[in-house]
Order: structure tokens, then sequence, then C-alpha cells
């Protein structure tokens, strides 16, 4: 009686010992894929900032060469 007691106690902590293993896994892996995301998150928005940036930039460039050409087409046409 105590020999098979003995066995369940230790089967007992066995299984304990490996959900509690696989758990910790579980775990570990869901705090990853949240990190994977929060990365990925991150990154998307520093590539939004830059392509607002880039595209205020255009803006900018496009609004000074449409200065320059008219002053251009006016100083051509001698109304300076």
């Amino acid at each position: 009686m105590l020999i098979e007691f003995t066995i369940f106690a230790a089967l007992f902590f066995v299984c304990v010992a490996i959900r509690s293993l696989c758990e910790s896994i579980r775990d570990e892996t869901k705090r990853s894929s949240v990190a994977r995301r929060i990365e990925r998150e991150a990154k998307r928005r520093k590539l939004e900032l830059k392509r607002a940036k880039l595209k205020a930039k255009k803006e900018e460039d496009d609004r000074k060469w449409k200065e320059f050409n008219k002053a251009y087409k006016e100083i051509l046409k001698g109304n300076y």
C-alpha cells in the first residue's frame, strides 16, 4: 500500500510539473507573439511617419516649383 501511494504521489508531482512547464511555455509564446505584434506596429507607424514627411516635402517642392515657373513666365513676358 505504501509503495502504491508513493508511486501515485510521484506520478502526480510529475504531472503537475509537466503541466506547469507547458503553461510557462504557452505564456512565453503569448508574450513573444505580443512583442512581435508591438514591433510590427512600431515599424508600421515609423513607415507612416516617413511617408507623411516625404509627402509634405513633395508638396512643398511642388509649390516652390509652381511659384518659380510663374515668376519665370512673368520674367519672360517682361512683366517684372
